[in-house]
């Protein structure tokens, strides 16, 4: 409820553009359809079998092209992509009505974009990255915490290696200007988008989502969200959780993410700077859910990071698909 007393969609301002025109469809189709479903639960429908299937699909060829760019290999790059399909959260994310698979979509894009970007002029290759990375914020604002470091860790691997000191500017110039195209027009429209929901722009509405009174996981009691600190968790026992949990476990969810370990030496002797930002990603993505109240992102098989993770995950095991091949590693390529 807003404070003009309109009632506004729980969903990312992206998650209700894309949903839009299958809510449309569905106020079409619920007038025919048995069983007396409402036209938001028909558009609801439909977005899971269509729009969110395309999307998943469309992260599995993203990470097939990352991996092909980095082991110039089809065969490492075919299997990491399917096993990534079939194996891990992934699908299961690919087929519900949240924004993980728009989101992974983003984050692919803006990995495979950063990649291409060390190796060109130019500013195509780091406006589609930053552009992803606002139409992520768009969807939703945390994704900050995976695109923050990656686009950190990209530019500090993109600039620092130049010799020259113009070369740098140049270089540095580049990416402040795609940013500001890319995501300044983002963050502006959620800050509006939060300003006429919740009365002002920094306001997320993260802690009105969960309801008034929730249940702390790591207490064990039932806390008023408005008096509780939401990244009060120790974080022994929120990344001890992530990890080794038995019930939650991004491992256990997603055996395949156990491959990570060889595949990130080999990552590293092939593409230090991938290495870095893949790292970057993975450590803030579980620093940042480990200190989080509610860590365990219930109501979900696993934790609500596992999507997170085994996109990482699998760029990482990648490497333990194939021998190392002679990409560069800490200097530019040419171009």
């Amino acid at each position: 409820m807003g404070p003009d007393g309109t009632r506004y969609s729980f969903f990312g301002l992206g998650q209700s553009v894309c949903m839009a025109p299958f809510v449309v469809a569905g106020h079409i189709a619920a007038d025919v359809l048995p069983g007396g479903a409402s036209p938001d639960q028909v558009g609801q429908f439909l977005t899971s079998i269509v729009f969110f299937p395309l999307c998943g699909a469309l992260a599995v060829v993203l990470l097939y092209s990352i991996v092909l760019d980095l082991t110039r290999e089809r065969r490492p790059a075919r299997w990491v992509s399917i096993l990534f399909g079939v194996a891990t959260m992934h699908w299961h994310c690919a087929i519900n009505t949240y924004e993980a698979s728009q989101v992974a979509v983003c984050l692919l894009t803006c990995m495979w974009a950063s990649q291409r970007a060390w190796s060109r002029d130019g500013l195509r290759y780091p406006l589609l990255a930053m552009t992803a990375a606002g139409i992520a914020f768009f969807f939703r604002i945390s994704s900050v915490v995976l695109t923050g470091p990656l686009l950190l860790a990209v530019m500090g691997a993109d600039i620092l290696p130049r010799p020259q000191v113009g070369t740098r500017m140049r270089r540095l110039l580049r990416w402040i200007g795609a940013g500001l195209l890319g995501v300044a027009p983002f963050v502006i429209l959620v800050m509006i988008l939060n300003t006429v929901r919740f009365g002002h722009p920094l306001t997320t509405g993260y802690a009105d989502l969960v309801g008034e009174w929730v249940f702390n996981t790591v207490t064990g009691e039932r806390v008023k969200v408005q008096d509780t600190p939401l990244f009060e968790a120790p974080l022994r026992e929120g990344l001890g959780g992530l990890l080794f949990s038995p019930g939650k476990s991004v491992f256990l969810y997603n055996p395949i993410l156990l491959a990570t370990i060889p595949g990130l030496i080999l990552l590293w002797r092939t593409s230090r700077r991938m290495t870095v930002a893949v790292i970057a990603m993975l450590l803030t993505t579980l620093l940042f859910h480990g200190k989080y109240l509610f860590w365990t992102g219930d109501w979900a098989w696993g934790p609500g990071t596992s999507p997170r993770c085994s996109r990482r995950g699998c760029l990482r095991s990648s490497r333990s698909c194939a021998g190392v091949s002679p990409a560069a590693r800490w200097s530019p390529s040419p171009s």
